[in-house]
């Protein structure tokens, strides 16, 4: 039976520290690991690493963030030639409507900079190359590394505590790597 735990986080809410509390004891049950302070201590890294994960999830694609500036440099430049095209009566009702201090030059002038604006941000964004690699197994790698650090301090050897922390993690419904030499360049600590 997993223990379910939702702890409150920073940002984003409550978090889902479940931890399948009986697999995990299942697995750590032939090595001489008190599992009671691991599974406290598991419970807060996979809090951590699910909402981290339903935030990146949550997080729109480069080419979603592309399109919008389009879109929205499009809307600008239809509100710029709509200003520009009104007549010196629609030009002073608007800005009775609005206020006497209202300028539609300088609005004019304001969409050009915000429209140049999108269109570097756009630049931006499609010059900016993504990295390699699947999305989210960096993160995955780096809980690896911290269930491994926690094996190797309960005592169980380098390679065998690569082996427990893939189960546990598969355990917890995370995609985890296997076979020795995946698991070797993955629960390996990366630098700063």
């Amino acid at each position: 039976m997993a223990t379910r735990k939702s702890t409150k986080g920073t940002l984003s809410g409550w978090v889902d520290a479940t931890v399948p509390d009986a697999s995990v004891r299942a697995v750590l049950s032939r090595y001489r690991i008190d599992v009671d302070p691991f599974i406290r201590w598991l419970g807060p890294q996979l809090g951590s690493y699910r909402d981290e994960m339903r935030v990146r999830a949550q997080m729109p694609t480069r080419a979603d963030e592309r399109d919008a500036l389009r879109e929205l440099r499009r809307h600008i430049r239809d509100v710029h030639r709509g200003l520009l095209e009104l007549g010196p009566r629609a030009r002073v009702e608007l800005c009775t409507r609005l206020g006497a201090d209202l300028d539609i030059g300088r609005m004019a002038a304001d969409l050009v900079l915000l429209e140049a604006g999108a269109h570097v941000a756009e630049t931006e964004i499609i010059a900016t190359k993504a990295r390699p690699g699947a999305k989210g197994t960096t993160l995955r790698d780096d809980l690896l590394v911290a269930v491994v650090k926690q094996l190797r301090a309960a005592g169980i050897g380098v390679r065998k505590a690569r082996e427990l922390a893939s189960d546990i993690l598969a355990l917890c419904d995370i995609d985890a790597p296997t076979g020795e030499r995946e698991l070797r360049k993955k629960a390996r600590p990366r630098g700063p």
